[in-house]
């Protein structure tokens, strides 16, 4: 990192040129104001590279934004402080400042100087060797969106051969590099981005060992420095020529350009003055740090105060908590005895289907019999009663006999799971295959058992279901909705409903029980 660090500056300085710009032209377009004139004084300084004056005035203007809540100027004063700092080489404070700069504008919603901010944490984390960070904010840096312009697309590939200089990829930086040139140059961006570029491109040459060529690519820009008059740049090339010299072993031409940018060093930053407007700032910085913790400790207080009914609620609502859960584990016993009582009653109804099944054929039987031995032997009585009921218009009323023979055919029926399956099985069809009338089923349905002919049915197409989904051996594989759909259901919303009336709980709840009981039987 070491060796690197010295190659940093001159790109902070011009990212910081580009900042200053912007943010100078959005701070003159506002309101006249005290905060105002003092950071366009601060502007002039700047850009004569009077740093320690820049940023005293920078610190008052700041002050004097942040007490009428001018956020144009915050941020202009923000970025610019951040900008001496990276030209001070303290990439600490530069990325504190410019990321305090971006948290605003992306609040403001200001794109352009996400940009810029953006832009500047690039090289700020590379100055740091942070390459993970300069790639997050080189993300945000390229997502923002912004106009397509020269400009943009210099600082996208100033931004790319950074990254990869860092990284140690110095042939790609390169390529990035040179191309920014070229594009400075074919688009007439200006001195100092050409400056840039062939300085950055002197110094990925230097770190690829090549002393000589990068020499060469210093003395280009040095060349086109002289035309600019720009201190800063020409401090950052003597160091740059400094260094590749003493590469070299020209001792001579080394120790001119170390003493040259000593000189302009000292020109630039009056160390004295710097210091003190250091100490402006962060006294102004500890003000505001007392204001917020004064402004944290009534909040606090409120905090404290919120807190205790928080735990008071907190208690009441462990209490409650508690007896739900203990609601909910008496549920889950419940539920655990329902799951036991239907295997239990699914294995006792086999039995009763079976010996409903011998009944009624041996009713079916004796009944055959008696009708071979019986003979009408009175017609006229017979004529009579069927006068009788011509008359009366009414069906006759089923015996006792009857309803009991009646209502062991309809359970036989329903006992055929692949009858009721059938997403078309009627009343009428059940009547049909009984060998009766729907009044009858009916009657005898909700005489019987108190319920309608489509809620006793669910009970034989539910109690089918829980025995599919407690038999994993033969029915694992099949989805809720594949074990719905077999018998019947044309809908999850119906057959759950139909399930829950029943059972008191869901399918899927009904399977994860069952599964459990058969894992602790296993």
């Amino acid at each position: 990192m070491s060796r690197l660090k010295h190659f940093f500056s001159l790109h902070i300085s011009l990212l910081a040129l580009c900042l200053l710009c912007a943010l100078q032209a959005t701070a003159i377009g506002e309101k006249p104001s005290s905060a105002v004139q003092m950071k366009v004084q601060a502007d002039k300084f700047y850009q004569a590279e009077q740093y320690s004056e820049a940023l005293e005035l920078y610190t008052h203007a700041l002050e004097k934004a942040q007490a009428s809540k001018d956020n144009a100027i915050i941020m202009a004063c923000i970025g610019n402080i951040g900008n001496i700092y990276g030209n001070l080489d303290d990439a600490n404070l530069a990325i504190y400042y410019y990321k305090k700069g971006l948290d605003i504008a992306q609040k403001e919603g200001n794109v352009g100087l996400q940009l810029k901010f953006a832009i500047n944490l690039v090289a700020t984390s590379c100055m740091q060797g942070d390459t993970r960070k300069a790639r997050q904010y080189f993300k945000i840096q390229m997502s923002l969106p912004y106009k397509s312009t020269p400009v943009t697309r210099y600082y996208a590939l100033c931004n790319q051969s950074l990254i990869a200089k860092t990284e140690g990829n110095y042939a790609p930086a390169l390529y990035y590099q040179r191309q920014a040139l070229e594009l400075a140059i074919e688009t007439h961006l200006g001195a100092a981005y050409q400056i840039t570029a062939q300085m950055e491109t002197g110094n990925i040459l230097y770190l690829q060992r090549k002393a000589k060529e990068a020499i060469e690519a210093y003395d280009v820009a040095y060349d086109w420095i002289r035309k600019s008059g720009d201190k800063q740049m020409e401090a950052s090339v003597c160091r740059g020529l400094y260094v590749a010299m003493k590469h070299e072993g020209n001792a001579t031409k080394a120790e001119y350009y170390k003493n040259r940018y000593l000189a302009l060093n000292d020109s630039i930053f009056d160390r004295q003055r710097m210091n003190a407007a250091k100490a402006k700032l962060f006294d102004y910085e500890n003000r505001q740090n007392n204001a917020i913790i004064g402004r944290l400790t009534v909040h606090n207080r409120y905090l404290i105060v919120t807190s205790i009914i928080f735990l008071l609620l907190a208690a009441a609502i462990a209490l409650l908590y508690l007896k739900l859960r203990q609601r909910n584990r008496r549920l889950l016993e419940s539920q655990q005895l329902l799951v036991a009582k239907n295997e239990e009653l699914l294995r006792n109804g086999e039995e009763n289907r079976q010996l409903r099944q011998r009944y009624i054929q041996a009713v079916d039987r004796q009944e055959e019999a008696k009708v071979d031995k019986e003979t009408i032997t009175d017609s006229e009585q017979e004529e009579k009663e069927s006068s009788a009921d011509d008359k009366d218009g009414k069906e006759p009323q089923l015996s006792d006999d009857q309803s009991i023979r009646l209502l062991e055919k309809i359970n036989s029926v329903l006992d055929d799971v692949s009858v009721i399956s059938r997403e078309d099985f009627s009343l009428s069809m059940l009547a049909q295959k009984v060998g009766s009338n729907t009044k009858y089923v009916s009657a005898v349905i909700n005489d019987t058992y108190g319920r309608n002919f489509k809620s006793y049915l669910n009970e034989f197409r539910i109690r089918e279901a829980c025995r599919r989904l407690s038999d994993t051996e033969h029915y694992g594989n099949l989805t809720i909705e594949a074990i719905y759909r077999e018998l019947g259901y044309k809908t999850a919303a119906g057959f759950i409903q139909a399930f829950r009336k029943i059972n008191g709980m869901t399918p899927s709840q009904y399977q994860k029980l069952a599964r459990e009981r058969e894992k602790e039987e296993g």
